[in-house]
């Protein structure tokens, strides 16, 4: 059984990596973590507006952002926070998801930070080769019901309560995409690292040659001193 605070189920959508998407700046990352209206392989469809709540409770734009993002939905593995989370309806989705999937009636939108950790670096560099090329959303059903009519027997999600959104290997979705992958810039960091020593070593030799300066100065001084003394006692 999963802690009381994890999500008790978990949907996922493909997403497509855009190589125009890669800068290796800040981390971030941007796509659809869900599609409304069409049948997943889960045998749910999601209706737009069933994130409209959680996302006024618990998302970014509320008081405290409890929407995080995990490593494979490894509760135990927090390796980001979202940025934005927003509802897209069918009129503003992307025009390749609609032409592939008509049925869709909008999408979940997310913008997430993956944090410069280890495993943060591992995801972000899977998702950069194309190996992790799917979000998926980590959730507990408010309401729903059964479509009998129809012969799909479909499960609809009315109001979900989301927990994370986070880039998975596997999916049930067909229809989701991401649109900006960015990953933090490793060898600037290294260079500025490299810079910070070289010019602390620098610093560290100038003050030492100015104390051996001025010891030598002090010597100096002292001799004179004491040979101006030898001088008098003659």
């Amino acid at each position: 059984m999963p802690d009381k605070w994890e999500p008790q189920e978990y949907k996922g959508f493909p997403f497509e990596l855009e190589e125009k998407g890669l800068d290796v700046e800040e981390g971030t990352f941007a796509g659809y973590a869900a599609i409304c209206g069409n049948l997943d392989d889960g045998g749910d469809i999601i209706e737009y507006g069933a994130f409209k709540k959680t996302l006024a409770e618990r998302g970014p734009a509320s008081v405290k952002n409890r929407i995080k993002v995990f490593r494979f939905h490894d509760f135990h593995q927090p390796i980001g926070k979202t940025l934005e989370l927003r509802e897209v309806p069918k009129s503003r989705m992307p025009k390749n998801l609609l032409e592939s999937f008509p049925s869709i009636t909008g999408g979940l939108y997310v913008k997430g930070q993956i944090s410069h950790t280890p495993a943060g670096d591992e995801v972000l560099t899977l998702m950069r080769d194309g190996v992790v090329d799917e979000l998926s959303i980590g959730y507990d059903s408010v309401k729903e019901y059964w479509d009998e009519d129809d012969d799909s027997k479909a499960r609809h999600l009315k109001e979900v309560k989301l927990y994370c959104a986070d880039p998975v290997p596997l999916a049930m979705n067909a229809a989701a995409m991401i649109t900006d992958v960015k990953e933090p810039r490793l060898e600037e960091t290294e260079d500025t690292e490299a810079q910070e020593t070289a010019e602390a070593e620098q610093a560290e030799e100038t003050r030492q040659a100015e104390e051996a300066r001025a010891a030598l100065i002090a010597s100096r001084i002292q001799q004179v001193q004491i040979q101006r003394q030898q001088i008098e006692e003659l």
